[in-house]
C-alpha cells in the first residue's frame, strides 16, 4: 500500500511539472513572438526587454539569444550582437536571424561564420536573398575560394543590387579572372614564376573603409536608454561601399617562392634548376572617388632577388667497360635588384552594364642597384567591360614600351585582348581572342630568372614579332566544384616566317614553337572553406620546334626541326591561412614525343627533354592598412 501511494504521488508530481513546463514553453513562445513583432516595428528597447526576460528563465535559449543579437545588429551595435551570437550557434538560425548573423560576422571579417548565415538565407529563400548571394561571393573571395566566389557573383542579378554592390561585383569578377588565370595558366606552358598575386583596387580601398569602421562608436558602450531613438534599419552590410572623397592606404608585402624543375633528356642528360626568389615591397595608394568616377595613384617600391642553382649531368658509357658513367657540373646564378612602380588609373561606370578603366604606369628595375643596368616597362591600358546577370564581355587595349639600358635597346608592343562569357544555368561558355605585336624582333630577353615574381606583362622574349591566338571553354558547376574543358590555339610569326631556335637548353620548348594547339581539362575542388585543390590534364601539339646544335666555339653544326606532341598533368593547392597569409603549391609533369627526320640523333636527344617535372611553392604575406 505504501509503495502504491509513493508511485501515485510521483506520477502527480511529474504531471504537475509537465503542465508547468508546457505553460512556461507557451509563455516563452508568446514572449518570443512579441519580441519579434517589436523588433519588426523598430521598438528595440521593448524587444530587448522581452528577450532578456526569456533569457533570465533560460540563459541558454538559442533562439532568444540569436534574436537579441539581431536586435542589437539592427541598432548598429555589432560587438554586442556578436556577444549574443557567440552564446548560440548556427544550428538555431531562422529566416529572421540568419542575415544578421552573416552580416555581423562579415563586419568582423570572420568570413567562414558569415557564410553560414548567408547560406541559410539563400537555401531557405529568406528576405535579402540577392544580397546574401552577393556577400557569399565576397566571403569566398576573401577565403581564396575564387571558383565559388565567381559562381555566386554570376548567379545574382545586378538589377537586384544597389549601385555600390553592382560596381564592386564588376571589380571582384575582374580580379577573380586575373587570379584564376595566374593560378591555372601553367597548363599552357607559360612562365610559372609569373604567378604573383597582386593586391586589387577593391582590397586597397577596403583598408580605408576599415579605418572608418574603427572610428564608429563602440557598441559595447550602448546603454538600454539608447534604444529609445531607433536608428536606421541597416539590413545591408555597408562596409564594402566605396567611400566618397579622398581615400588612402598602404600595404607591406612579402613573397617567397621556390621552384624546382628537372629535364630528363632520354637518359642521356639531365638538367635541373632550383630557383629561390623573394620580393619585398611597400605600396601606397591614394585615390579620390565620386559617384560615377574613381581615380587613384599607386606608388610601390622594394627589392626583388633570386638565387638559381643549375646542375647539368651527362651520362655516357666508355668503350670496353660496363656500367654508366656520369659527369656533373654545377653553377650558380643570382641577382639582387631594387624596383619602383608608379601607376595612375581611373574607372567609371557607364550606366548599369558598362565600365571603363584607364591606366598608365612605369616600372623600373635596377639590377645590383645600378641605374646603368635599369630595365622595365612603360605602359598604358584601356578596358571596356560589359556585365549583365548571365553575360560578361570585355575589350582590353594595351601599349607597352619595354626597355633595357644594359643592351641599349627598347621596343614598342601592342596588345588587343577580348573575351566573352555566357552563363547557361550551371554551365559557362567562354571565348577569348588576343593579338600581341612588337616592333623589334632583336629585343630578346637576356635572363629568364629575373622575371620571377614579376607581372606577366614583362614577357620573356625569344625573337618573335607577333602572336595571334584564341580559346573556347565550357565549364560546369558541379556542386561546389568546377569542371572545365578548354581548347586553344596560338600562332607566332617571325621576320623570315620561320621558327626561332630555343635560347637556352633550360627553356620550355613550347616557348619557341611556331604554333601551339591544346585541349585541356581542369577540375577545381574546394575541400574546406579555406582550402582548394585543382587538377589539370592536357594534350598539346607544337608545330615547327627548332633546335640548333653548336660546337664549343659557337659554330652551328646542325639544325633540327620537329613537331612535338606533349602530354601535360598538373595538380595544385591553394590555402589562404589568414586574411594576410596565403600558401599555394603546384606540381607539373610534361612528356614530349618528337617527330622529325633527325630526332633520333644522339646529339638531339641529349639536348632536348622527353620528360619535364616542375614543382612550385609560393608564400604570399601582405596586409592592407
Amino acid at each position: 500500500m505504501t509503495v502504491h501511494r509513493m508511485i501515485l504521488l510521483l506520477f502527480l508530481c511529474v504531471l504537475s511539472e509537465s503542465k508547468v513546463f508546457a505553460a512556461d514553453e507557451r509563455e516563452t513562445q508568446a514572449s518570443y513572438s512579441d519580441a519579434l513583432q517589436s523588433m519588426k516595428l523598430q521598438k528595440y528597447k521593448e524587444a530587448s526587454r522581452q528577450l532578456k526576460a526569456i533569457l533570465q528563465k533560460d540563459p541558454k535559449d538559442k533562439e532568444a539569444l540569436l534574436l537579441l543579437g539581431t536586435v542589437y545588429y539592427q541598432n548598429h551595435s555589432f560587438r554586442k550582437a556578436r556577444a549574443y551570437f557567440e552564446r548560440s550557434d548556427a544550428s538555431a538560425l531562422s529566416s529572421e536571424t540568419a542575415f544578421a548573423w552573416g552580416s555581423v560576422y562579415f563586419h568582423f571579417e570572420d568570413y567562414k561564420k558569415a557564410a553560414q548565415g548567408y547560406r541559410y538565407v539563400v537555401k531557405s529563400k529568406a528576405p535579402f536573398r540577392s544580397f546574401s548571394i552577393y556577400y557569399l561571393g565576397v566571403c569566398y573571395y576573401k577565403m581564396g575560394q575564387w571558383s565559388r566566389a565567381r559562381r555566386f557573383f554570376q548567379s545574382v542579378d545586378p538589377g537586384d543590387l544597389p549601385q555600390f554592390m553592382q560596381n564592386n561585383r564588376k571589380a571582384y569578377l575582374a580580379e577573380i579572372r586575373q587570379k584564376q588565370d595566374r593560378l591555372l595558366a601553367n597548363v599552357l606552358g607559360s612562365n610559372p614564376t609569373q604567378s604573383l598575386r597582386q593586391p586589387s583596387v577593391v582590397e586597397q580601398f577596403e583598408a580605408t573603409l576599415a579605418k572608418e569602421k574603427e572610428r564608429e562608436k563602440d557598441a559595447n558602450l550602448m546603454s538600454e536608454e539608447e534604444f529609445e531613438t531607433p536608428r536606421i534599419d541597416i539590413r545591408i552590410p555597408d562596409r564594402l561601399e566605396t567611400p566618397k572623397g579622398f581615400v588612402s592606404s598602404w600595404r607591406p608585402s612579402l613573397q617567397l617562392m621556390q621552384e624546382s624543375s628537372s629535364l630528363d633528356n632520354f637518359n642521356l642528360n639531365q638538367d635541373s634548376v632550383t630557383l629561390v626568389a623573394h620580393r619585398e615591397a611597400v605600396e601606397t595608394t591614394m585615390g579620390y572617388n565620386q559617384n560615377s568616377w574613381n581615380t587613384y595613384l599607386r606608388l610601390q617600391a622594394g627589392s626583388q632577388s633570386y638565387d638559381a642553382t643549375i646542375q647539368e649531368s651527362q651520362f655516357f658509357q666508355l668503350e670496353q667497360t660496363t656500367g654508366i658513367f656520369a659527369s656533373e657540373s654545377d653553377r650558380r646564378q643570382k641577382l639582387d635588384s631594387s624596383f619602383g612602380h608608379l601607376e595612375v588609373a581611373g574607372s567609371s561606370n557607364l550606366g548599369q552594364y558598362f565600365r571603363l578603366e584607364l591606366s598608365a604606369g612605369y616600372l623600373a628595375l635596377l639590377p645590383r642597384y645600378d641605374s646603368k643596368l635599369m630595365w622595365g616597362d612603360a605602359s598604358a591600358q584601356a578596358q571596356l567591360s560589359f556585365t549583365a546577370s548571365e553575360f560578361e564581355a570585355n575589350l582590353q587595349l594595351e601599349a607597352h614600351m619595354p626597355f633595357d639600358q644594359a643592351d641599349n635597346k627598347s621596343t614598342q608592343d601592342f596588345v588587343v585582348h577580348t573575351e566573352a562569357e555566357k552563363v547557361l544555368g550551371d554551365f559557362r561558355l567562354g571565348l577569348t581572342a588576343f593579338q600581341w605585336m612588337t616592333q623589334d624582333e632583336t629585343y630578346v630577353s637576356r635572363d629568364r630568372y629575373r622575371y620571377a615574381l614579376l607581372d606577366p606583362e614583362l614577357r620573356y622574349r625569344v625573337g618573335y614579332l607577333s602572336e595571334l591566338g584564341g580559346s573556347g571553354s565550357l565549364s560546369y558547376n558541379w556542386g561546389e566544384s568546377t569542371l572545365s574543358l578548354k581548347g586553344s590555339a596560338t600562332q607566332r610569326t617571325s621576320k623570315d616566317g620561320k621558327a626561332i631556335a630555343r635560347l637556352s637548353r633550360l627553356d620550355e620548348i613550347e616557348s619557341v614553337a611556331l604554333g601551339l594547339t591544346q585541349v585541356s581539362f581542369t577540375a577545381q575542388f574546394p575541400l574546406w572553406d579555406s582550402f582548394s585543390l585543382s587538377g589539370s590534364g592536357a594534350v598539346q601539339q607544337l608545330t615547327s620546334y627548332l633546335y640548333n646544335d653548336y660546337d664549343e666555339s659557337g659554330n652551328l653544326l646542325k639544325s633540327y626541326e620537329s613537331d612535338v606532341q606533349q602530354s601535360l598533368f598538373q595538380i595544385g593547392i591553394s590555402m589562404p591561412l589568414t586574411n594576410w597569409l596565403t600558401f599555394s603549391g603546384r606540381y607539373h609533369l610534361t612528356s614530349q614525343e618528337y617527330s622529325g627526320a633527325d630526332v633520333a640523333d644522339k646529339e638531339f636527344r641529349r639536348r632536348n627533354p622527353d620528360l619535364t617535372q616542375a614543382s612550385l611553392l609560393l608564400l604570399d604575406v601582405g596586409q592592407t592598412f
